[in-house]
């Protein structure tokens, strides 16, 4: 009789602690879940569309260039936002710069440079950028040293440019313009026209 009451009382212990150590196993668990959880984000999305001086010979040649953008507003938790970029319909095998501006269209003020692309043979291209978007500015100053902060620029628009000077030669007539690293580009051909928040 002792016996079974030892082997129930070690059971019951033994029960406990099994119980106790599953719960802590589970605390741990959802503790390293919530860490690997992704950061709250909340997407901003614009569309790409047809701008600039190369928009009707481009249709004419039978290109209809579309795209979108998604903003994913992570730079107080990554110290960067990250941007995806997807455009279609544009020459094949073609490179394009992304940039933003302080303004919608030609002249589009302030600007940065941001990346490059290149389309596929269907004329197809996307890319993932991590960079300061929501809060880009431009700095401006005024003095000698330039000690006076002026009204900054906001850079709340993305435009995608030929690269190239060349690779709109088909599309418009336009002297080589300087919108990317090495200061030969084409035209503007997509914009966002809605301005980032």
């Amino acid at each position: 009789m002792k016996r079974n009451q030892l082997s129930i009382a070690i059971a019951a212990i033994s029960l406990l602690l099994l119980s106790a150590g599953s719960s802590l196993i589970t605390a741990r668990a959802s503790a390293t879940t919530a860490q690997l959880k992704p950061m709250k984000e909340e997407t901003i999305e614009r569309d790409l569309v047809l701008i600039g001086p190369a928009k009707d010979a481009l249709l004419r040649a039978g290109f209809n260039p579309s795209g979108s953008i998604k903003v994913f507003p992570t730079e107080e938790d990554l110290g960067f936002d990250r941007m995806t970029v997807d455009i279609e319909g544009l020459p094949p095998n073609t490179d394009f710069t992304v940039f933003l501006h302080e303004l919608s269209d030609i002249p589009f003020g302030s600007s940065q440079y941001l990346a490059e692309m290149s389309t596929n043979k269907h004329g197809r291209a996307s890319i993932m950028i991590r960079t300061v978007i929501v809060d880009a500015f431009a700095l401006k100053t005024a003095g000698n040293p330039p000690t006076t902060r002026l009204v900054d620029a906001d850079l709340n628009f993305v435009a995608i440019w030929f690269a190239d000077s060349k690779d709109d030669d088909p599309f418009t007539n336009f002297p080589p313009l300087a919108f990317d690293g090495d200061r030969d580009s084409g035209v503007v051909v997509l914009g966002t026209l809605e301005p980032l928040p």
